[in-house]
């Protein structure tokens, strides 16, 4: 298969192909490169590759150890709650893209977001003292400004909790309210196995409280394993 040189080149393959030994492998040849060729058609390329060994990497915040983006980017239903130790009352909500409604069964209260995807209500009767604690945007600055105190993967079912504090003095700078104090609220967030939010519970009981006999206020968002 070589020259008079000693160096293999595309004249000197041919000419063996061409010899009466060459003619014995040609067959043999001809197959290797034929599924050479197949085996390079169908194979995935390299950024391929890439793109679904990063697609559940890429839905999660660096900075956060869950995903928020279809929370953010999706429609989906879900139920909130706020219990004040007083009344407990739940509302069925849906995002879009611009708009959060909330309804009792009674009464429907709409949100609409700005250009700067800030959260604003059209009711005059709105029953969330903090728009913030409905909002997802502003729901992860204040679990970005929290401390994450544990994180839990419960074996049976792959899924997660994580448990966070905040002061009221922290919370309070991202509300835009004057609180001094550094008493601790807590923010647990459950995810699926491929965590995804699954619901948020916030107990700012001592944010939250106007006087020392109050000691419960809870919001509670459900989200749903489908985000539907």
């Amino acid at each position: 298969m070589r020259d008079e040189k000693g160096n293999i080149t595309i004249k000197s393959v041919y000419k063996w192909l061409r010899s009466e030994k060459g003619k014995k492998y040609s067959f043999v040849i001809f197959y290797l490169i034929f599924f050479i060729i197949i085996f390079l058609f169908f194979m995935p390329n390299n950024s391929e590759l890439s793109n679904n060994s990063l697609d559940n990497s890429s839905n999660i915040d660096s900075s956060l150890p869950f995903a928020t983006n279809n929370l953010e980017n999706e429609v989906y239903k879900f139920k909130y709650t706020i219990d004040n130790g007083l009344e407990k009352n739940t509302y069925d909500g849906e995002k879009s893209q611009d708009m959060i409604i909330l309804t009792n069964g009674v009464n429907t209260y709409n949100y609409l977001y700005d250009d700067n995807k800030k959260l604003e209500s059209e009711e005059e009767n709105n029953p969330v003292e903090h728009l913030e604690f409905l909002d997802i945007y502003e729901l992860k600055r204040i679990i970005k400004t929290s401390t994450l105190k544990s994180e839990v993967k419960f074996p049976s079912t792959n899924e997660y909790e994580y448990n966070y504090e905040i002061t009221n003095q922290e919370l309070g700078n991202i509300l835009n309210e004057e609180k001094n104090s550094i008493e601790i609220n807590e923010i647990t967030v459950k995810t699926d196995k491929n965590k995804k939010v699954q619901s948020l519970k916030m107990n700012l009981a001592n944010y939250m409280k106007k006087n020392d006999s109050e000691n419960t206020y809870i919001i509670t968002i459900e989200y749903g394993e489908n985000y539907e």
